[in-house]
């Protein structure tokens, strides 16, 4: 079974090494400090998922520019999003996961800086979430593969 092919856009050197560790090379993930954003999403070429680490602003167009990268699923580290960018996500079949407790949802700024400053404990959680998820995900594009697979076969 192949690993999913994973970005991580935002995250601070620390939280990097957090997620490689909990990541323990199940998944091939490549980690930016910047946000998402119309000249960084070109990262996310061939990827299975990205990761989203703070408020970065999701627009339709990024999600649109997403589906046509491949982008199936976006896991998103204390980000909201308005139910209409999920329809639309949708729409371009991504699917939105908002990883972590509830709390973290709220997003507070720092120093006027969109960027959530997560404790220790609560980048653990969401770096080990975030592996738990990608390894589900991982499951659910086998069987969706094979699935297709055989519907082709049968329809000879």
């Amino acid at each position: 079974m192949s690993s999913m092919k994973v970005v991580a856009y935002g995250l601070e050197p620390h939280e990097k090494r957090i997620l490689a560790a909990a990541n323990n090379k199940q998944h091939d993930i490549t980690v930016i400090a910047n946000p998402l954003s119309l000249p960084t999403v070109d990262y996310a070429s061939g990827k299975n998922a990205i990761i989203i680490a703070g408020t970065h602003e999701i627009s339709f167009q990024l999600i649109a520019v997403l589906a046509e990268l491949g982008v199936k699923f976006i896991l998103c580290w204390c980000l909201s999003l308005p139910d209409a960018d999920v329809r639309y996500a949708i729409s371009k079949q991504i699917l939105l996961f908002n990883i972590g407790s509830p709390e973290l949802n709220d997003c507070p700024e720092e120093d006027g800086h969109p960027r959530p400053a997560f404790s220790q404990e609560q980048v653990e959680k969401l770096a080990s979430d975030s592996v738990k998820t990608l390894n589900e995900l991982q499951l659910l594009l086998v069987k969706w593969n094979d699935v297709t697979a055989r519907s082709l076969f049968d329809h000879r």
